[in-house]
């Protein structure tokens, strides 16, 4: 799973694997070790959820999706859920992707990302 941010954006780019574990176990996380500690950032399935939410602690963020949104995606060619939380005099956008596989990168595992996908969308890269 690939993390970016962009001004008032994150972005989740999914693999196959982590579908699965969404899929599985309820949530998929990833972990980035520094020096003085981790970051953890995680997607987690929520049942009861209407809505896409968004929770940053320390040295962590989770973006909760609804269930029937996220399994219902799982199962068609759809690129993205994309969602914008309003709160205060700001917004956060996340965006969750399946990740495609990067054209540059020739050491990529290719087999984990939705080529398939990237083929329907004009071949568009990671």
């Amino acid at each position: 799973m690939k993390l970016r941010f962009d001004k008032n954006s994150v972005r989740f780019r999914v693999k196959k694997s982590d579908l699965e574990k969404l899929r599985e176990q309820n949530f998929a996380e990833e972990k980035i070790i520094f020096p003085c500690g981790e970051f953890v950032y995680r997607l987690a399935v929520k049942k009861h959820f209407k809505e896409i939410s968004a929770e940053a602690k320390q040295s962590s963020i989770e973006v909760n999706l609804p269930h029937d949104i996220v399994h219902e995606w799982m199962k068609n060619d759809n690129v993205g859920i994309y969602h914008t939380i309003y709160f205060s005099d700001s917004s956060l956008d996340i965006l969750v992707e399946k990740d495609f596989p990067c054209k540059e990168n020739d050491s990529e595992d290719k087999a984990d990302a939705f080529t398939e996908l990237a083929e329907k969308n004009n071949n568009k890269s990671c």
